[in-house]
């Protein structure tokens, strides 16, 4: 099962749904900066299901509204690039530029993997823990 199949299924009883927005359109825009950080595109829609359900007339997702509301995107604090390879292999038709944030400033490539060696050097436990979950899992 792919993962919209999997976020289809999940959804299936709740009132908030993301899975056909997301079908419809990840080709087009970005909808996520990292795994569970979306783009606000995906958090306006959110909110535009909020207010119906809430019968609460908005205007959200209309872009002449969001861009007079000119909203910084949130949840960027943490985001990666989407690599050439992928994007083209995903037929995406959006410019991602090759960016890497990490605490919210852009952060050379090889800068970013020294870090995430030196914070699992301080950690030892956490490499532990995910072995053993990833043994658990096979």
């Amino acid at each position: 099962m792919n993962s919209l199949e999997e976020l289809k299924h999940r959804e299936m009883s709740l009132d908030i749904k993301t899975e056909s927005f997301i079908r419809r359109n990840f080709h087009e825009q970005r909808l996520f900066w990292t795994l569970n950080h979306p783009t606000n595109a995906l958090l306006l829609h959110i909110a535009d299901q909020i207010f119906s359900l809430l019968n609460v007339k908005n205007d959200l997702q209309k872009k002449e509204h969001r861009k007079a509301l000119d909203i910084p995107e949130l949840f960027t604090s943490v985001s990666f690039p989407i690599l050439p390879g992928v994007a083209k292999s995903l037929g995406l038709l959006f410019a991602d530029p090759f960016i890497f944030r990490l605490g919210g400033q852009e952060i050379a490539p090889g800068d970013l993997i020294n870090r995430y060696f030196q914070f699992y050097k301080k950690n030892p436990d956490l490499v532990l823990l995910n072995k053993s979950i990833i043994k658990a899992q096979n």
